[in-house]
């Protein structure tokens, strides 16, 4: 009886994450292995692994990635000792 009630509480909520994070998701995945335009918007071209091969390829990209990387760990440890500093001054 404990288990069928925990799984009539947890049904509604793991059916909200599925619509609203699975699903997404699965299509954002599908999404990436074809080429979508306005002009084939009914009917994606399956381009399959060439869209991860030219971005991984593009020099931009790789000096965005390395910009957030530093940005990340400037950001973080600054604000965690920011954070640190408030939370000793208050206590």
């Amino acid at each position: 009886m404990k288990r069928l009630t925990f799984f009539q509480f947890s049904a509604p909520s793991i059916a909200t994450m599925t619509l609203l994070m699975v699903f997404p998701l699965a299509i954002a995945i599908w999404l990436s292995f074809n080429l979508l335009t306005f002009r084939n918007i009914n009917a994606p071209d399956f381009v399959g692994w060439r869209n991860y091969i030219e971005v991984l390829q593009d020099a931009q990209f790789w000096r965005s990635f390395r910009f957030t990387l530093l940005f990340v760990a400037i950001a973080v440890p600054l604000q965690m000792f920011v954070g640190f500093l408030i939370a000793l001054l208050l206590d």
